[in-house]
C-alpha cells in the first residue's frame, strides 16, 4: 500500500472518529439536559424523527467505514481489482450500507419522509444547513484524493483503474456522514444558541 493511500484511509478514519466523538459528546449533553429537565419539570423532549434518522445513519456509516478500513489493512490498493474476494466484500459492505440507510430513512423510524407534516420549520432549516456539511466534507475528500493520487502516481503519469471506483464509494460514505453530522450540528447549534 502506498504512502498516500494510507494517508487517504487515515483521513477517512479520522473523519469517522471525529463523527463518533461528536455523537458521544452530543449524547452526553442531551442526557445531562434531560436530567436537568427531569429535576425541574417532568416534561421530556424526545429527539425528533429527523434527529433519530441522523444518529442511526451516522452509526451505520461509521460501522461500515470501520469494517472497510479493517478489511484494507495489509492489502495492496493497487491490486484491488485483481483480488475478487476483497472487491466483492468491499462492494457488498457498501451496497448493504447504502440500502440499509435508504430503508431506514423511509420506513423503519417513525415520521418517515413520506408522511405529511413530519418535518416542521425547524427541521427544514436544519436540513438546509446540512448540505453545507456534506459539500464541505466531499470537497475535503476530493482534495485529499487528488493530492494523494498526484503524489502517489507522479512517476507513472496515470492512476490505476481501480482508484476511481474507491473514490466513488468513499464519496458515498462521506455523503452520509456529512448529512448526519450536519443535522446533529444543526440541532446542537439550535439548542445551544436558540437559532
Amino acid at each position: 500500500m502506498t504512502f498516500w493511500m494510507i494517508v487517504v484511509l487515515l483521513v477517512i478514519v479520522a473523519i469517522a472518529i471525529a463523527g463518533a466523538i461528536l455523537s458521544v459528546a452530543a449524547l452526553k449533553r442531551y442526557r445531562a439536559h434531560m436530567r436537568r429537565l427531569a429535576s425541574n419539570d417532568d416534561t421530556r423532549i424526545p429527539a425528533s424523527p429527523l434527529q433519530q434518522r441522523a444518529i442511526v445513519t451516522l452509526i451505520i456509516t461509521l460501522v461500515a467505514s470501520l469494517l472497510i478500513t479493517i478489511m484494507f489493512i495489509g492489502e495492496d490498493v493497487d491490486g484491488f481489482l485483481k483480488n475478487d474476494t476483497l472487491r466483492l466484500r468491499f462492494t457488498g459492505i457498501l451496497i448493504f450500507t447504502l440500502l440499509l440507510n435508504l430503508a431506514m430513512r423511509f420506513t423503519l423510524l417513525p415520521g418517515g419522509y413520506q408522511r405529511r407534516g413530519s418535518l416542521d420549520e425547524r427541521d427544514k432549516q436544519i436540513l438546509m444547513g446540512a448540505g453545507t456539511w456534506q459539500t464541505s466534507l466531499l470537497l475535503i475528500l476530493l482534495m485529499i484524493w487528488t493530492v494523494a493520487l498526484t503524489e502517489g502516481y507522479w512517476e507513472q503519469q496515470a492512476i490505476p483503474i481501480d482508484v476511481p471506483y474507491l473514490m466513488f464509494w468513499s464519496a458515498f460514505l462521506i455523503y452520509f456522514i456529512g448529512w448526519s453530522l450536519g443535522i446533529l450540528a444543526g440541532y446542537w447549534r439550535m439548542n445551544r444558541y436558540g437559532e
